[in-house]
C-alpha cells in the first residue's frame, strides 16, 4: 500500500484549484468582451421586429416600458410592448403591436424554451397571424381548441395549450397596458 504524503495530495488539488481559477478567467474576459455586441445585436433583432408589425412606421419612440410607432410626419401610429408570460418551458416573451383603432397589428415571439415540435411551434406564422384582431370588448383574448381564432378567441396550437396560453397573456398584458395609455390620454 502506498504511503499518503503532502506532496501526493497537495499537488493534484493546486492544479485543480489553478485550472479553475484561469479558466474562470478566461469566462470573464470572453463575457466582458462579447456582452456589448449581444446587446447590440438583441436590440437590432428587436428593431427589426418593431418594423415587422409596423411596415409604415418611419420610426420609433422609446418610452422605457413601451415604443411609439410613428409615421413619415411624427404622428403616433400605434405602440409596441414587450411582455412576457409563463409557459411550459419557462417564460414566453412577446412583442405585440396594436393600433391606436385596438387593432392587434401583429405580434414577434422575442424568446421562449418551449418543447421542440409542440410548444416551439408558438414561432410559426400560421399560430402568429391568430392574433391579427381587433381587442375584443372585455379587453382579453381568450385561448379556445378548435375554434377559428375571431371575436377574442385564439385556437390553441395542437398539444401546447400552456405555450398558447402563455403567448395570450403576454398579448393580454399588453392590451392591458395599451388601455391605460388610452385612459391616461383622455
Amino acid at each position: 500500500m502506498k504511503k499518503l504524503n503532502v506532496k501526493n495530495v497537495l499537488f493534484p488539488v493546486l492544479s485543480l484549484v489553478v485550472i479553475c481559477c484561469v479558466v474562470s478567467a478566461l469566462l470573464a474576459v470572453t463575457n466582458a468582451v462579447t456582452k456589448s455586441r449581444i446587446e447590440q445585436n438583441e436590440e437590432e433583432n428587436s428593431n427589426a421586429m418593431r418594423y415587422e408589425i409596423f411596415a409604415e412606421a418611419k420610426s420609433f419612440e422609446d418610452q422605457d416600458i413601451y415604443y411609439i410607432a410613428l409615421n413619415d410626419t411624427g404622428d403616433t401610429i400605434g405602440y409596441v410592448f414587450e411582455t412576457s408570460a409563463k409557459g411550459y418551458g419557462g417564460d414566453v416573451s412577446v412583442m405585440t403591436g396594436i393600433t391606436l383603432d385596438g387593432q392587434i397589428k401583429g405580434i414577434r415571439i422575442l424568446s421562449h424554451s418551449e418543447t421542440p415540435g409542440l410548444g416551439a411551434n408558438c414561432i410559426n406564422e400560421e399560430f402568429i397571424r391568430r392574433f391579427e384582431q381587433e381587442i375584443p370588448k372585455n379587453g382579453e383574448l381568450s385561448v379556445v381548441k378548435g375554434e377559428p381564432s375571431e371575436n377574442g378567441n385564439i385556437d390553441a396550437i395542437t398539444g401546447a395549450t400552456i405555450t398558447s396560453q402563455a403567448v395570450t397573456s403576454a398579448v393580454n398584458n399588453a392590451i392591458s397596458e395599451f388601455e391605460t395609455i388610452n385612459r391616461e390620454g383622455d
